[in-house]
Formats: C-alpha cells, structure tokens, sequence
C-alpha cells in the first residue's frame, strides 16, 4: 500500500511538472517523513508484521500443516506487539491447534525470531494466536516500579499507568457490617473514617471551577455571552473535564492506592505490566537465595505500605528485609517465635470476632463498604517461613505457629485476612501441599530442580514446560506466576532500591499518621 501510494503520488505530480521535478519532490517527502521516528516505527512494524505474515503461511505449507483436502489455515490478521509479532490464524476442518504447537521451533527458524508461542483460544479453539518474539523484555537490567513515584516528599502524581486519581473506593454488593454502631476492631481503632460522601473539583484553563459528583460546570464569570458562544464554552470545558484528572478538595489527605486496588508486580515476557488483585487471595513466593524473592515481596509489600485502607502485619525472620517497613507497620515481628506465635493468635481471634459479626449479618465476607465501622482489610506477610516453622524453638512451637497460619490461610479470606508467605527453602517439610494449595497466587522464582519448582506452582507444571529451574541464575527477579484458573506465565519483578523502600516507608507512616489523625 504504501509503495502504490508513492507511485499514485509521483504519477500524479508528473501531470504538473517533468518527472525528474516530480521524483525529486517524492524523495524529498519520503526523507521527511523517515525522518520523524515515530512514523518510521510505525511503517518498519508494519512492514515487518506483513513478512511474519507470509513466513508463517510458508513455514506451515513446507511442514504440511494442512487438512485432508491440501488447505493450510486461514490468516486472519496480523499485527506488530511489543516484543515482535502476533498473527491470528482460522483453522480449518482438519486442522488441530496441537498440530500448529508442535511446528513453533520451525516457526521462529522461518521467522527470523528467537522464540514464538502458538495459544489457542478459549471461546472457540479453531481460533488460535501465534507470537513470534524477536525481543526479551525481561532482560533488561531494572524493571521501574509504579511506586517509585511516591516520596518522602511528595505523594501526589498518580502511579504511572493509572492515568488519573482513584476517584472512590470500590463500593460492595452488600451493606456495610452493622446497622448500628458497632465496637471499633481492635486492629484499626487508631483510625476515624468519615462517611461524608467526597465532592470532586477542577480548574479549566479558562479558571471557572467545576464542582459536584459530576462535576457540572459552575457559571459566574460575569460575562454576557451569544448562545453559540457560550454553547462552545460549555463543549470546550467538557473536553477538558473529560481530560482533566480530578481532584479530590475535601479530604485531608487523599491516597490513590487501595488494597482493594490492582497491584503491580512487573512486566511479563511480552512486554505488557503485570497486575493482580490481593483482596479475598493469599501468596506464596518462594526461590533459592539470591532469586529476588525480596524484590518481589517489597511491590506487594509497598503497595500495602501505602494504602492506608489496610492494616499491615510484619513477620521477618531475618529482621533487616521487612525491617525498612517497620515504621509504618502496626506490628513487627523479628526473629522471636514467640512473639509470631501471640501475633497469630491475635489475628486468629480478630478473624473469629468478624466472623461473627458476618454470622450476625447473614453475609459471607466483608466489602470496602465495612471501613466506615473500622473492619478493614489486614495484610499479613510472612518473610523467612523456614525459620519460624523448622529452624528455631521446640517442636510444640513450631508445629503452633504452623498451625496458626495455616488457619489464617484457610479461613481469612472472607474475613479480610490477607496471607503473603516467603521462604528460601522449597521444600514438603515448609510448604506442604494441603498449605500450597490454598494460596491463590504462587511465585516461583529460580529454583535448582524441578521437584522444587513444583512444590511451589504445584505438581505436574514442570512437565509440562513450566519450571522455574530453566531460569538462568544471572535473571534475577525472574520467576512464574500462577494464578487462580491460569498457566504459569514468565514475569519479572518491578525493582525497588532501599532509598525508595525508605522515602516509600517514610512517607506511608506520613499517610497512616494522618489518616488516624
């Protein structure tokens, strides 16, 4: 299309002046425009998704992946993506996606690409995505977290990639618990929640204010205009409304992260961000030392740290990793077993309180909507598993504090009690596989066998390709992700240095400190 273009133009051009004129004025276009690298971009991925295209057609006719009746399938769409290529191809009546899968060596040989990934779709398996990666995302050095931009300082840019201010917290299917007011929890009784519903405000350039739920457009300028005149005012301060990030004028101290909020972990092997939801899920992360278990804990321990709609629970066996979070912690527990021990058992007996409040209520777990009488959501995170449950005190101990989170893990969720687990040692003995089983979301960084990567992703996965022991050691921050109903998929953890753990902790105590205020 593009060649015909050029050609169309020169025709066209030599109907007004010689052909030399006409193709020197051509050049000059072309020149220009190669010149602005975005456009260039653009045209070369093009470019380069159209041969895919043809490759992919040729690679599969050579292999014979073709029907009874000599039909290869049908290319339906190719397009360019971050890390290379993605063509949809129709199958037809003959064809399996297993005989495709079974040709992605060949694939990325005709294609020119180090790797390529063929994915049937769910609705409808005739309907399959082959990747072809020519880029590896993950390896890069640094993966930049979206916490990185909340200081000790200053808190109030919004996350890169949320694009605006949260505006409200989710609100929940069910009412809040009580219908009176009811004893504050224990765990939040420092914090005091307004029910004032907020009213959110901004400037247009042209400095009338718009205020409300939303966001009308408030007149009192003073001047006399036409009506078409003040027809267009009305359109131009709507564009800008829509593009306009809102902010919120009456809360003292607004935090834009929720726990009820994604949270982002890093980047997957295709170049895309990587976010899930904790609430009503618990984690396991796990891998030999020097993995970047740490790195992995401090993005879920961060977002946590900021959101001031949760309590925070710090366990660390090692005191210095979960340590640069302490002060924002409402309780940090060090290397003393006993002190893990009365902390379970005090989550235990937060957990049954609000048990009973849901059974009084006749609902099965609690929503956003529960803040405003202080039951809130508590992030429970445990670093250096090993050491409480198989390295230090009696037997009686041990098998007491196994016994505590391994209650939290089977029954806090409803009641808003969130798990994330970490431990260097893989193994049956630490994790055993009625306790893994109940973790909803399983991070598997570099492991030595496979043995050890399935006990944390779960038996079967490493046969079946998935295993963190294929991770090379110099890929730190690398590992699989396993969530609920999913495949393991590669990611690579977003980075955090102790300056930023500290400014971020810093500023969270800031936060908490207000927001009890």
């Amino acid at each position: 299309m593009a060649g015909l273009a050029v050609v169309a133009g020169w025709l066209l051009l030599t109907t007004w002046m010689p052909w030399g004129a006409a193709l020197a004025l051509v050049a000059v276009v072309i020149a220009v425009l190669a010149a602005v690298p975005a456009l260039r971009r653009c045209v070369s991925r093009r470019a380069m998704a159209t041969m895919t295209r043809h490759r992919l057609r040729q690679v599969l006719v050579e292999r014979r992946c073709l029907n009874f009746s000599r039909a290869a399938p049908l290319f339906l769409w190719s397009h360019p993506t971050e890390v290379g290529e993605t063509v949809w191809l129709l199958l037809r009546a003959g064809i399996s996606p297993s005989e495709v899968e079974g040709e992605v060596e060949w694939i990325a040989s005709g294609c020119f690409a180090r790797d390529a990934r063929v994915t049937p779709t769910r609705r409808m398996t005739a309907l399959v995505k082959v990747d072809v990666i020519r880029r590896d995302p993950l390896a890069c050095e640094l993966i930049a977290s979206e916490l990185d931009d909340w200081t000790a300082t200053t808190g109030e840019a919004p996350p890169r990639g949320t694009g605006s201010f949260r505006r409200r917290r989710p609100t929940g299917t069910g009412r809040a618990l009580g219908t009176e007011p009811v004893r504050r929890s224990p765990l939040r009784a420092r914090r005091s929640t307004s029910t004032t519903t907020s009213r959110w405000s901004s400037t247009t350039p042209s400095g009338r204010r718009r205020t409300g739920p939303r966001c009308r457009t408030v007149a009192g300028t003073g001047r006399t205009m036409s009506e078409p005149t003040r027809l267009r005012a009305l359109l131009r301060d709507w564009v800008t409304a829509v593009r306009t990030p809102a902010v919120c004028n009456e809360a003292p101290a607004p935090s834009v992260l929720s726990i009820w909020d994604p949270i982002h972990l890093g980047v997957d092997e295709y170049g895309r961000a990587v976010r899930v939801t904790l609430a009503y899920r618990n984690a396991l992360l796990a891998g030999e030392p020097g993995a970047g278990k740490s790195v992995g804990l401090n993005c879920i321990v961060g977002h946590a740290a900021l959101a001031t709609d949760c309590g925070l629970w710090l366990f660390d066996g090692k005191l210095v990793e979960l340590g640069l979070w302490r002060t924002c912690a409402e309780r940090f527990v060090g290397p003393d077993l006993d002190d893990a021990i009365d902390a379970l058992g005090a989550l235990q007996g937060e957990m049954d309180r609000r048990y009973e409040l849901l059974d009084t209520e006749r609902r099965r777990k609690i929503t956003p909507d529960d803040a405003v009488h202080g039951i809130e959501p508590v992030v429970v995170v445990l670093d250096e598993v090993a050491y409480y449950s198989a390295t230090v005190g009696t037997k009686t101990q041990r098998e007491a504090f196994s016994v505590g989170v391994r209650d939290l893990v089977a029954r806090g969720r409803a009641a808003g009690i969130i798990v994330v687990a970490a431990t260097q040692r893989p193994s049956s003995d630490i994790i055993p596989t009625s306790l893994r089983d109940l973790f909803g979301y399983r991070w598997a960084f570099r492991c030595t066998t496979d043995s050890s990567s399935d006990i944390v992703l779960g038996a079967g996965w490493a046969t079946r390709g998935h295993t963190a022991a294929d991770i090379a050691p110099e890929d730190k921050g690398v590992g699989l992700l396993l969530a609920e109903g999913g495949e393991p998929r590669r990611i690579k953890s977003a980075y955090l240095s102790d300056e930023q753990v500290y400014a971020l902790a810093d500023h969270a105590t800031g936060l908490r400190a207000r927001d009890a205020a």
